[in-house]
Formats: structure tokens, C-alpha cells, sequence
């Protein structure tokens, strides 16, 4: 209850501040997305690659920078271990490369995120200071991240700058930009924690953002009431996907049995009482004018199909999400079951149905 309270703070409050809320849309557009995966894909993706000490690194630039010392004394001798030096050093440094580049879409998406965050110490908006505040300070951690990045992420990226050419080969010859990202792996890895946690405040701010534009995008809409007692009462209650919806009364303590003939609604009225608990019991928003009622499990038998593949019958799957049902309602712990059943066993004759 506490986090519905929440929700329904920041929802208010960014339908009522507009400057608020285009300034923090702004940012998150700022902060792009990912094409291919999410973020969450590519940071798990991150836990699967091998981290790689820098010692061959370093060795690797030591032994080019004694073959330029032994040319001044043997000039024959300096130029074979250079060359061959050289030669070792772009052939690790491109296969590497080549295994670190999927990887470097999750790096630039984090600087990016952290760059705009860094801004959020300038705005004021009073409706969210604390979760401001815990993201600038989950991005204090990230200094040593960010610090000398450049190296890694304008690598293979032309710039136009006549000193990109020098620093290319630098990288080549010295490795400087693996170097650098073995570092931000074993960094970023050591703040998965931060980085789930600034994601989380965004999601959760983008989110309440949404669902101000979803109340908008209603004709009309009601913020729930909940109650200790098991019963829903609501009214006016339609489903918002539907365009011209006939909305619907229901007031009950108990059961209900729906009845009437075909394609008059029967489906569409459990789907809308069904989709409206939900909303009320996770955005607090309702597609009705009055809506009051406990809180409760969802659960659903309805639009079932057989599986072929798995050699599963239609009447398997009814069965076997009826014992879904039975079984959660079991559970007397937890909130009481509220389920949804469309023509049970529809596929069954009549007498062996009953």
C-alpha cells in the first residue's frame, strides 16, 4: 500500500508539472537505448567474458621499448625483435578487438547515462529530490570508470583529427585501449549494483511519467480503493483497449457464475474485470468511475490451446491450469486467489464436464 501511495505521488505529480516532466524526458531521450538488447542483456552478457590481467599488456609495450634501446647499440639485432615485437602486438591486438567490440555497446550506453546524470545536480525538481540524489550518488562510484575512457570508446571511430592517426598506432603497438578495458570490466563489474540501481530509478521515473500520458489517453479514469475485506465494487468499468467499450456495473462477495448467449460480451467483461484489478494493483489507475476492492491473486483459465509438440490435449491444458488455480488457492498465507475461468472444460462433453 505504502508503494501505491508512492506511485501515486509521482504520477500526480508529473501530470501536474509539465516543465518537470519534459526536463527529465529530455534526459532519459539523452541517454538513447540499446538497439539490438536491453541494457539488462548486455550487462549479463558483460558477466560471461573472461576478464584478462594487463601483465601480457604490459610485457608486450616493455619488449617494444627495449628493442628501440638495443638498435642504438645493434642497430640489425634492435630491428628483427622490433619488427617481431610489432608483428605479435597487432596480431593479439586485433583478435582481442574483435572479441571486446559487442561489449563496448554496454560501455558507451553507461557513460552515456552517467554524462546526463551528472547534469541532474543542476535542476531542481522538488517532487524528486531523493531519487535524484540516489542516483548522483551511485555516480560518484563511477570516476574511476569514466576517467581515460576516451582511450577505448573513440577507438575505431574516426574523428577527422590528424591526431587520431598517432594514437591508432599507439594503441596497436601499446595496447593501450585493451589495457583500458580490462580495467572498466573488473570496475564495472564491481558496480553492477550501482548500475542496477540507476537503471531501476529511471525505468521507475519513465514509468510514472507513462502512466500520467495513459491517464490522459482515457476518457475517464478513477483511482482505486482498497479494502481488508474480500469483495469488488466497481462502476462505469470498461476495457481500456476497446475504442466505443460498454462499460459495466459489478458488485460482489462471492463467485459468479456469467451467463448470456454467444458474442455478448461474456469474454470481454472477465477480461476487462481482470485487466482493471490488475492496473488498479499496479498503477493505481482504473478504466471505471468508481472502483474499491481487496487485494488479491490473479489467476486465469481462459483462450487455452493444445500443444502438439509437447503431446499436451486441449483438455490437458484446461486441467492442468484448473490445478494452477486450485493449487494457489491453497496457499492461505498469501492474498486470497481471484480467478478468471472462460467456459470450463468447453472441450469436454457435458455429462463428464459436470
Amino acid at each position: 500500500m505504502k508503494e501505491l501511495k508512492e506511485r501515486e505521488r509521482l504520477i500526480s505529480y508529473f501530470m501536474e508539472k509539465e516543465e518537470e516532466r519534459r526536463i527529465l524526458q529530455n534526459k532519459f531521450h539523452k541517454m538513447g537505448r540499446t538497439k539490438k538488447a536491453s541494457i539488462t542483456d548486455y550487462l549479463n552478457w558483460l558477466e560471461n567474458v573472461q576478464e584478462e590481467g594487463n601483465l601480457g599488456h604490459y610485457t608486450a609495450s616493455i619488449l617494444l621499448v627495449i628493442s628501440l634501446m638495443i638498435m642504438a647499440f645493434s642497430p640489425s639485432i634492435g630491428v628483427l625483435l622490433f619488427i617481431g615485437v610489432v608483428s605479435f602486438n597487432i596480431k593479439t591486438y586485433l583478435t582481442r578487438k574483435g572479441e571486446i567490440g559487442p561489449y563496448l555497446v554496454t560501455f558507451a550506453y553507461i557513460l552515456r547515462m552517467l554524462k546526463e546524470i551528472e547534469e541532474f545536480q543542476s535542476l531542481t525538481i522538488p517532487g524528486c529530490e531523493h531519487y535524484l540524489e540516489r542516483m548522483m550518488e551511485a555516480r560518484r562510484k563511477f570516476q574511476k570508470f569514466q576517467k581515460g575512457s576516451y582511450i577505448l570508446m573513440s577507438s575505431g571511430k574516426p574523428t577527422g583529427s590528424i591526431l587520431e592517426i598517432p594514437l591508432e598506432y599507439m594503441r596497436m603497438f601499446l595496447h593501450i585501449d585493451l589495457i583500458k578495458f580490462n580495467k572498466m570490466l573488473k570496475q564495472l563489474k564491481s558496480l553492477r549494483g550501482e548500475v542496477e540501481e540507476i537503471l531501476f530509478i529511471i525505468g521507475y521515473l519513465e514509468s510514472m511519467i507513462s502512466i500520467g500520458a495513459f491517464r490522459k489517453s482515457l476518457s475517464y479514469y478513477t483511482v482505486p480503493q482498497f479494502s481488508k475485506e474480500l469483495h469488488i465494487h466497481c462502476e462505469g468499468l470498461a476495457h481500456p483497449l476497446l475504442e466505443n467499450p460498454v462499460s459495466c456495473s459489478l458488485k460482489e462477495e462471492r463467485g459468479v457464475l456469467v451467463t448470456g448467449s454467444n458474442a455478448s460480451g461474456k469474454s470481454t467483461f472477465l477480461k476487462a474485470v481482470a485487466v482493471n484489478i490488475l492496473l488498479a494493483q499496479t498503477i493505481h489507475t482504473v478504466y471505471a468511475n468508481y472502483y474499491e476492492g481487496a487485494f488479491v491473486r490473479l489467476y486465469s483459465s481462459m483462450s487455452l490451446r493444445d500443444n502438439l509438440l509437447s503431446g499436451e490435449s486441449y483438455y490437458m491444458a484446461e486441467i492442468k491450469a484448473l490445478k494452477r488455480i486450485l493449487d494457489a488457492s491453497k496457499k492461505e498465507a498469501e492474498p486470497p486467489v481471484f480467478c478468471f475461468v472462460d467456459e470450463v472444460l468447453r472441450g469436454t462433453n457435458t455429462i463428464e464436464r459436470i
